[in-house]
């Protein structure tokens, strides 16, 4: 029988006067569908948007961003956060891990298994 081992998730330092290490976990499948949900409302948010302004998209996206991040953060941080705990650079870093960790490999996998069935789907003849 074989002995599960855990993978080793990535930690960051959090904070800024008071700095601790934090793992950072994957989105749950839970936390996924909350994430594609504001990710959704993003985009009909946009989509009224037609039309408007660079200034007023950038600002819809920057205020939906804010609004967000704490949420988002909270969702994968071993310890919770606060706005005032984290830095810019922080919050990039985050950024960037989480991406990696939900979206890279699984972007990947997907367009894999779209190339698989596109290449076993019988193809239409016309007679």
């Amino acid at each position: 029988m074989a002995i599960l081992e855990f993978p080793d998730y990535p930690t960051m330092i959090v904070g800024i006067r008071e700095r601790k290490q934090t793992k950072i976990f994957p989105l749950s499948l839970a936390d996924a569908r909350r994430f594609k949900n504001l990710f959704l409302t993003v985009l009909a948010g946009l989509n009224h948007l037609k039309g408007a302004s660079s200034p007023e998209v950038g600002a819809f996206i920057y205020s939906t961003i804010e609004e967000n991040i704490i949420v988002l953060a909270n969702m994968v941080l071993e310890h919770q956060v606060e706005e005032s705990e984290l830095t810019i650079e922080q919050l990039t870093e985050l950024a960037d891990h989480i991406y990696t960790m939900n979206f890279e490999g699984t972007i990947k996998n997907f367009l894999s298994l779209w190339n698989k069935i596109q290449k076993e789907r019988p193809k239409a003849t016309i007679s």
